[in-house]
């Protein structure tokens, strides 16, 4: 509230227009606005375009029987808040001024870029950015909220091209942050809102960063190409990170869409002799062992299920394809434990590539757990065809369908299930979890 308020006072200040009904407008909203709860404060990382990006926000409601509203602010920017008025069930598209980009020469900085969201209920929120034209690339992730944020991470990226990056912000004055890594260690203090951009040529996976207070924890690449294979296809990708404490024993991965070619998987562990299993659903069992702060890396094509001693954080990162993008190009998922779900309604966007008379799709995955049935699942309040590409062994159903329209979607469902949202035209690729 008291950025609308100094936002008013530099109008009046500098003596330019602001219409009278607007005033009474925020006068009348005071009161309410007070009581709000400040849910989200995050930052968006590079996406390197060579020109400029379309940045925006989805926030939806988190419950179907709920509506709430609230405002979009940028605490350390001159920039205006954006107001919201949610519907029960509803959510809506934001597009946001390019302060809040970050970019590679300020790599290694304190920045104040950070996005704020208040609310008088609980909502959900995600991000997404994309080259205006020209280099086509892009990255959408899903938006922990403070409540969901912790003080010990450690981040996986991916870096055999571009520029590796974290992102670590600031919900705090006098945050004191430590990061160790193998390429960067240092030492520092934020206040709320600032938001510190490390990276460079290395891979920062194995980083370890601790606070004092809670922080949220972006990673990824800025633009490179997975695996190591020489394709020119570039795009940029990067999620925000659980703490640890919110990790998770059991994943199970897919193929994404529209790809023949094996996707990396890399998992990290933060336990001494952390005994890991995979199984390919084929019969073949593979077992090997981590130690604290170890990474394996390795590739499928196939469905995967991981089973694990200790907890550990997965990764899932797709390649791009050699003679023409329309397979996928490089994109990050930070793997969803399926076991642990705990939602059966999801409000969610699906974000536009726009890249005119190309081939965009964009799909929906579904983790079912034992006895769940595809007629007892919504798809925008229809029962939809749901193909069946897998099933792992411990009796969950993997499930796939289409979503063939920009923005607003729903999803309901009987039981607690775990769902991915993949987007691609010919150019772009991105994929997140549903929260």
């Amino acid at each position: 509230m008291k950025q609308i308020y100094t936002s008013l006072q530099k109008s009046f200040a500098t003596g330019a227009p602001v219409k009278f009904f607007s005033v009474l407008l925020y006068f009348y909203l005071l009161p309410a606005f007070e009581g709000l709860t400040e849910q989200y404060i995050f930052s968006f990382l590079t996406v390197n375009c060579g020109v400029g990006t379309t940045t925006e926000i989805f926030i939806g409601t988190k419950f179907f029987d709920v509506g709430a509203f609230g405002y979009i602010s940028f605490p350390l920017l001159s920039i205006q808040h954006m107001t919201f008025d949610l519907q029960p069930g509803s959510g809506k598209i934001f597009s946001l001024s390019p302060d809040v980009d970050s970019s590679e020469d300020k790599l290694n900085q304190t920045l104040h870029t950070a996005v704020a969201i208040s609310a008088n209920e609980e909502v959900v929120v995600y991000g997404h950015q994309r080259c205006i034209s020209g280099s086509f690339r892009g990255s959408a992730f899903s938006v922990k909220g403070i409540k969901d944020l912790g003080t010990d991470y450690w981040v996986i990226t991916h870096q055999s091209k571009g520029v590796s990056q974290v992102g670590i912000v600031s919900t705090a004055n006098n945050t004191n942050v430590v990061i160790n890594g193998m390429y960067f260690n240092k030492i520092l203090n934020l206040n709320k809102y600032e938001t510190f951009y490390l990276g460079g040529y290395y891979d920062l996976t194995g980083t370890h960063i601790t606070s004092n207070k809670p922080v949220l924890v972006l990673a990824g690449n800025s633009a490179d190409t997975t695996p190591n294979s020489g394709t020119g296809y570039e795009d940029s990708f990067y999620e925000c990170f659980p703490p640890v404490r919110d990790w998770e024993r059991y994943f199970s991965l897919v193929p994404f869409p529209k790809s023949n070619l094996p996707f990396t998987v890399k998992i990290l562990s933060v336990h001494d002799r952390c005994n890991i299993q995979f199984d390919d659903n084929s019969g073949n069992l593979t077992e090997v062992s981590l130690g604290k702060g170890k990474n394996l890396d390795l590739q499928s094509i196939g469905n995967l299920t991981i089973n694990s001693s200790e907890v550990i954080l997965v990764a899932q990162f797709s390649q791009g394809e050699y003679g023409n993008a329309e397979g996928g190009n490089p994109s990050m998922l930070l793997t969803p434990p399926y076991e642990s779900a705990t939602r059966n309604e999801f409000i969610f966007p699906v974000f536009g590539f726009f890249e005119v008379g190309r081939n965009e799709r964009n799909y929906i995955d579904i983790w079912l757990p034992p006895g769940g049935q595809t007629s007892d699942i919504l798809l925008d309040n229809e029962t939809v065809a749901w193909q069946k590409i897998g099933e792992n062994i411990n009796g969950y159903t993997i499930v796939r369908s289409t979503l063939t329209s920009y923005g607003l979607h729903t999803l309901q469902s009987d039981t607690n299930i775990t769902a991915v949202v993949y987007g691609f035209g010919d150019f772009r690729f991105h994929a997140y979890s549903l929260s």
